[in-house]
């Protein structure tokens, strides 16, 4: 599993995975290689997804499928593993053409309130086809992926409640996006540089944040205001502040990176004055120890 995480995350790969009932069959154990634990290690490191049923037909899984190789999409919520009710705040921006939520796991409430104060029930499958501009692509016990195809831009609120692990996903077309990955200031000549950390980075150590923001013209970027590592429930592990100026590539000094795994979250603002909020649904696991190997 090793190895195709590393290959994943090396083509910049989205895995999602799709288990049948062979898990809960009598005698089945023996026959299984690869867990449940590693496929959701895999989905969880790739930015995927892992929906368990033993309910599906053609059409779900096609629509699943066709909508994770979707390029153009941006991620704004990543709640993975979490139990129990939980309320986000959503922020949808003057960028988003489309915005879709998918909920993976066995829920007993879904209540979203758009920016305009429509209520929307995600529950109920008559009322939501009914509605205007929107789009039911998936729904099943325990995957639903709903999709607005022409979102109010502002605040929105979502509530979720279920009695075992399930995971929220929130997803849009925009072309505001960011990149991160970790580098070092080498002060090696010929001149002082940032170096880019190869592997995984360390535990408690400070790292400069190379963030690239992509499409921060096309999106009318006004500041970026902080830069969150947020657990994958969801819970903040660090805030670092930022009130520098904007452009496409900056360097950030970071906190001390957690011992946990983390996803990278940024927030700020457009011109038009609404907030953004994007993540980057790739998990980041720091370790202890790195070994580097100079020819």
């Amino acid at each position: 599993m090793e190895s195709l995480i590393s290959l994943a995350l090396t083509r910049n790969n989205k895995v999602t995975t799709i288990l049948s009932d062979l898990l809960g069959k009598e005698g089945s154990e023996g026959d299984i290689i690869t867990g449940v634990k590693e496929y959701q290690r895999l989905a969880d490191s790739t930015g995927g997804l892992l929906i368990n049923t033993n309910k599906f037909d053609v059409h779900d899984i096609v629509n699943i499928i066709g909508g994770g190789v979707e390029s153009s999409t941006v991620n704004i919520i990543n709640l993975v593993g979490i139990s129990g009710e939980r309320l986000k705040v959503l922020p949808v921006d003057d960028s988003i053409v489309d915005l879709q939520v998918q909920i993976t796991g066995a829920v007993n409430t879904a209540v979203i309130i758009d920016a305009k104060g429509i209520t929307y029930n995600l529950m109920d499958k008559a009322s939501l086809e009914a509605a205007d501009n929107v789009e039911v692509v998936s729904y099943t016990n325990t995957f639903r992926a709903i999709k607005w195809t022409s979102p109010s831009y502002g605040q929105w609120n979502l509530t979720t409640n279920g009695p075992t692990s399930y995971s929220v996903e929130v997803f849009a077309t925009s072309p505001l996006d960011f990149l991160a990955e970790f580098s070092v200031l080498d002060p090696s000549p010929p001149h002082p540089h940032y170096r880019h950390v190869t592997g995984r980075p360390l535990m408690n150590t400070v790292y400069y944040l190379e963030l690239t923001l992509v499409g921060y013209l096309e999106g009318h970027v006004d500041d970026l205001d902080s830069i969150y590592f947020l657990d994958m429930k969801g819970y903040e592990l660090r805030n670092i502040i930022y009130s520098g100026n904007v452009s496409d590539h900056m360097y950030i000094r970071t906190e001390p990176l957690p011992e946990e795994s983390f996803f990278v979250c940024i927030t700020g603002h457009l011109k038009t004055g609404k907030q953004y909020e994007r993540v980057q649904v790739v998990l980041v696991t720091p370790v202890e120890t790195s070994v580097e190997v100079w020819a």
